[in-house]
């Protein structure tokens, strides 16, 4: 019964804090560059880029609770936030809604959606490791973003022939969710461009918007999802490394740029995914109160930069899992 009573503390959703994080955050991506461009300062220039960038991630992280359906409990006010905020960072909302589901149902298997970006057989330690971030930092996912959209707009015109749907079918989006993303993207995204352009110029939305985005988001976005989840060995070794039970031990810049609202207890999500992450922090120290066996469930990492330095160098990190002997 406590744990029940617990259980609806923590799953709380909406509140006025989550719907300030949302409006500064995009406020601060959106008015930056125009800021920048008024004081005409070199130095805030580079101050702008790097803050763009971080409060990407910080509304990446806020995309993910619409995914989650844990920022409102009206359903279609949560689609349409994360309609929003993902047209804002220039992704899409269900396409990514599904690949997501299917992450946390198959964490670390082949099924695994995001297996492209903690998997190790195309990154190994060394050259090709390095090399996966550095991709990420120069735009490699805005180069994947514009190639799937300008396919799936060629399709539609009839010029090329429509791209086969995913294998699996919980990867599948209806054309209507289709239509959606496509056009609260290019919406939303010509919306921002006129507006930076009326009030400062054109090559802000480029350099102080759609570059930091894609490069320095990307990154923090790639550190992130790599660190928590990466098994330097390939297999688990225990249920923890099966499940991704992996507590970052972030530093404070790590937790400003790269893992906001202490998304760092990645073991909670994982473990109860319908808790919002403003109540990770708090669940988990619930849980180290209170259960005794709640130290078994997880295993700390250090931070995320760390984590992934260790691991292009070929270093032990924690939950490195283990390496399969040849039969």
């Amino acid at each position: 019964m406590v744990l029940s009573a617990t259980m609806e503390v923590f799953q709380q959703k909406g509140g006025f804090t989550i719907y300030a994080l949302i409006v500064v955050n995009a406020l601060l991506i959106i008015s930056l560059g125009p800021i920048a461009y008024y004081l005409n300062v070199p130095w805030f220039y580079v101050v702008a880029f790097i803050l763009v960038g971080a409060r990407g991630q910080s509304l990446f992280i806020l995309q993910h609770e619409t995914m989650h359906g844990l920022i409102s409990y009206n359903k279609k006010l949560n689609e349409a936030m994360g309609i929003l905020l993902s047209a804002m960072l220039g992704t899409q909302f269900y396409t990514g809604r599904k690949m997501h589901m299917l992450h946390h149902r198959f964490v670390g298997t082949d099924e695994d959606p995001n297996i492209v970006y903690h998997g190790i057989n195309d990154k190994r330690p060394g050259y090709a490791a390095w090399i996966f971030f550095i991709k990420n930092m120069l735009g490699w996912r805005l180069i994947g973003l514009v190639r799937s959209v300008a396919r799936t707009v060629f399709a539609k015109l009839g010029i090329i022939k429509p791209p086969s749907q995913p294998a699996h079918a919980m990867l599948r989006v209806t054309s209507r969710e289709q239509m959606i993303d496509l056009a609260a993207l290019f919406v939303v995204q010509l919306v921002i461009f006129i507006g930076m352009s009326l009030v400062a110029h054109p090559l802000i939305y480029i350099g102080i918007y759609i570059l930091p985005l894609s490069t320095l988001t990307c990154l923090f976005e790639a550190l992130r999802s790599f660190s928590e989840h990466v098994l330097p060995l390939g297999t688990a070794s225990n249920a923890v490394e099966e499940k991704r039970g992996f507590f970052m031990k972030a530093s404070p810049l790590e937790l400003f740029f790269i893992s906001q609202f202490d998304f760092n207890y990645h073991h909670v999500h994982h473990q109860y995914p319908n808790i919002p992450t403003l109540n990770v922090r708090k669940m988990h120290e619930w849980k180290l109160a209170n259960d005794l066996q709640f130290k078994n469930t997880y295993i700390e990492r250090p931070g995320y930069v760390m984590t992934a330095i260790r691991y292009c160098l070929g270093k032990s990190i924690p939950g490195e899992g283990i390496m399969l002997q040849p039969t």
